[in-house]
């Protein structure tokens, strides 16, 4: 069920949502009443809103996901519904500060009360004001994010380790860059590669996305890509920029740049601000993006890897375009060094050598001695 990157039935929720983190979840909104739940895009708020909801004795759950509604109306319906409900609930209102104002989400709070609790799912990256909300609450707000959850959705991996390998190889998407989960003497144990994504993802999403075999997918996902308006080349600028400058994301205005001197994307006219946005997002609600604060990457550097080695390999023109942009502007050092590093030894190296090899005694000392 988590693997299928849906939000999760209300039973895993409840198994998911344990420990430390969720006991003081629930003792606050037992105390008072509402909760805040506040974090970034795919932190597992929503998976915890519903998992802490269900532990709350006969009380039916409830939840609202906002809609394109003006803020006026959605924030209607709720008053309304909390106004005429007559059994013990509880409200999640999921992605609430995406359309809901402040002073909006202030006043549904204030129908908050020993028979109507109310969990407000606050996602901060989309939200400019949220310190307002989470000022006038403070007893209310719990803070999500990856360091915070890590240990607890491990220990709770690990504790079904028999039916997540099965599920890997039914799937047959049991390969993190070549090792494989198993209980054989060649096979890594399931804690060893779970550590090992936690420590280089930064959201639980993020997490998952890998540990289920998310590089497997990898030549599918370009396939598609390929074949809608070539946004492969979108996706392969973003990842090898991504390794190039250390996870460092890309913005919508570079992205339709590209549409002025790559070969390919120039012959159509470059789209409008909202429409790439739109399609970035697509992106990013599949698991293969993540945005934070304008800028997009992908879910992982490794699969930032893996998309420009499958894109070199099936189309090595294309590909070899998006990369002379880094390793023919030999002022940047660093980042040609350190994609260079990433791509010698993989499926790419054919590139990495030719490139290389083009270099004279002169730029490759003064390449290595700079970085």
């Amino acid at each position: 069920d988590i693997f299928s990157f849906s939000s999760p039935i209300g039973s895993v929720c409840l198994v998911l949502a344990k420990g430390d983190l969720s006991e003081r979840c629930l003792k606050t909104i037992e105390k008072e009443n509402s909760l805040i739940l506040a974090g970034g895009s795919g932190s597992g708020k929503t998976t915890l809103a519903k998992g802490i909801a269900g532990q709350i004795e006969d009380a039916v759950v409830f939840k609202y996901v906002v809609s394109d509604k003006s803020s006026i109306e959605i924030a209607k319906e709720i008053t309304q519904f909390l106004s005429l409900a007559q059994k013990k609930l509880v409200l999640i209102i999921d992605d609430a500060n995406t359309k809901l104002k402040a002073e909006q989400i202030e006043s549904i709070l204030k129908f908050a009360n020993e028979k109507q609790k109310i969990i407000v799912v606050n996602t901060r990256n989309s939200f400019f004001s949220e310190g307002n909300l989470e000022q006038h609450f403070p007893n209310s707000v719990e803070h999500i994010s990856w360091p915070v959850i890590c240990d607890e959705v491990i220990k709770s991996i690990l504790k079904s380790e028999t039916e997540i390998i099965s599920y890997l190889d039914k799937n047959e998407v049991n390969d993190h860059s070549g090792e494989r989960i198993g209980y054989s003497v060649f096979d890594h144990r399931l804690n060893r590669i779970a550590e090992k994504y936690a420590k280089s993802t930064d959201s639980v999403w993020q997490f998952i996305y890998m540990l289920g075999g998310g590089l497997t997918k990898i030549s599918k996902e370009y396939r598609e890509l390929q074949a809608k308006e070539r946004f492969d080349l979108i996706l392969l600028y973003i990842s090898i920029k991504q390794i190039a400058k250390v996870e460092e994301g890309s913005d919508i205005d570079e992205i339709i740049a590209l549409y002025h001197r790559n070969s390919i994307l120039k012959k159509n006219a470059a789209p409008g601000k909202q429409w790439m946005r739109e399609k970035l997002d697509e992106l990013c609600k599949k698991r293969i993006l993540v945005e934070s604060r304008g800028r997009y990457k992908t879910v992982h550097r490794e699969f930032s890897n893996a998309f420009i080695e499958t894109a070199y390999l099936i189309n090595k023109d294309d590909a070899s375009e998006l990369l002379d942009e880094v390793f023919k502007d030999l002022v940047n050092a660093k980042e040609i060094m350190i994609l260079w590093s990433w791509l010698k030894s993989g499926k790419a190296n054919d590139y990495a050598k030719r490139w290389s090899s083009s270099l004279t005694i002169v730029q490759w000392k003064s390449l290595t001695g700079e970085t």
